[in-house]
């Protein structure tokens, strides 16, 4: 039923974060490893010395994140904080997915509460 389904959907999510979280720690480690600390540096590499696939890359995965964000605000608007707080500490990709992980166990716990049969 629809409470299965969504903690079914809840397992995914926490395994797409997952990989997420170990992408975003790899990319944080070969950052650190080619720039250091440089973050201005590193800026320019990501945007105004960036060459065109690098450039359209970063505004992509900009709006892509702010889709993501907007999809979690309709659905439930108290969802959005964990996906911004936890940003810089593991990435944005396990950041939203740890957002809907939970919204999809709320929708779980709300189904079997009313009443549904499993």
């Amino acid at each position: 039923g629809k409470a299965k389904g969504a903690r079914a959907l809840a397992r995914a999510y926490d395994i797409a974060g997952l990989l997420a979280l170990g992408s975003y720690v790899r990319n944080a480690q070969l950052l650190i490893e080619a720039y250091g600390f440089d973050l201005p540096l590193f800026y320019d590499k990501l945007w105004t010395q960036a060459g065109g696939a690098v450039a359209f890359m970063t505004i992509d995965t900009g709006v892509l994140y702010l889709g993501i964000l907007l999809f979690l605000l309709l659905r439930r608007a108290s969802d959005l904080l964990p996906a911004v707080l936890l940003l810089p500490l593991v990435g944005p990709g396990a950041a939203c997915a740890v957002a809907l992980a939970q919204q999809e166990r709320s929708a779980a716990a709300a189904a079997e509460k009313g009443g549904e049969k499993r």
